[in-house]
């Protein structure tokens, strides 16, 4: 694996993998270069957090799903 001698583009950074980040990010601190291991280490948070939100869109849409078959459910039971 190549070494970081610049700061990384954004498409640099979007090209690797976790697990290539975190070689970068393990190598740029062994390395005494703290700038380099941030990029790393922001990039995985960004990742991270962008899986969060995407489960959280899609709880929230079940669990709309499942309020509207509760309520279905409720009115079929008291029109019945």
């Amino acid at each position: 694996m190549s070494k970081w001698t610049f700061l990384p583009t954004f498409a640099e950074l979007a090209a690797h993998s976790d697990e290539q980040l975190r070689q970068r990010y393990d190598e740029a601190t062994r390395a005494g270069q703290p700038v380099q291991a941030t990029f790393a280490l922001d990039e995985l948070r960004r990742r991270e957090s962008r899986r969060s939100e995407n489960t959280m869109r899609r709880l929230t849409w079940a669990i709309a799903a499942l309020t509207v078959v509760n309520v279905a459910a409720v009115i079929v039971a008291i029109v019945r």
